[in-house]
């Protein structure tokens, strides 16, 4: 595991790619932000039933999906730790797996604070 995940990564979220990647949708970066701030937990969720079941194939699947869904805000700390936790659950490291999804959590759980301010200033301005 590479504990030093989100040293590397430039915060948790990076705000100035998002403006610029919606420069002029404001409206619609706050819904894709509002959406996200709900289903990042019932995706974490869905990870964390599909674990406790054995159901690696779903975690795998659900954990790909969740990657792209993190992707869309430059997640780079969040994403990484996930691809760390498919690639525990691919090699069946059951252990590690659980460790991951723990940190992946309190990852997630920063980027949406930061995705909940970013939302705040979005409407202010409008």
């Amino acid at each position: 595991m590479n504990e030093d995940v989100g040293m590397k990564c430039i915060g948790v979220l990076d705000k100035e790619e998002l403006r610029r990647r919606f420069a002029g949708r404001e409206a619609l970066l706050q819904q894709v932000v509002e959406i996200a701030c709900r289903t990042f937990p019932e995706m974490l969720e869905k990870i964390r039933r599909e674990m406790s079941e054995g159901d690696l194939a779903a975690v795998r699947r659900d954990g790909h999906t969740f990657e792209g869904q993190l992707k869309t805000f430059y997640a780079l700390a969040a994403t990484e730790r996930l691809k760390q936790l498919r690639s525990a659950v691919a090699i069946g490291d059951g252990g590690e797996a659980r460790v991951l999804l723990s940190l992946l959590e309190e990852d997630v759980r920063r980027l949406r604070d930061h995705l909940r301010n970013l939302s705040a200033q979005l409407e202010v301005r409008t």
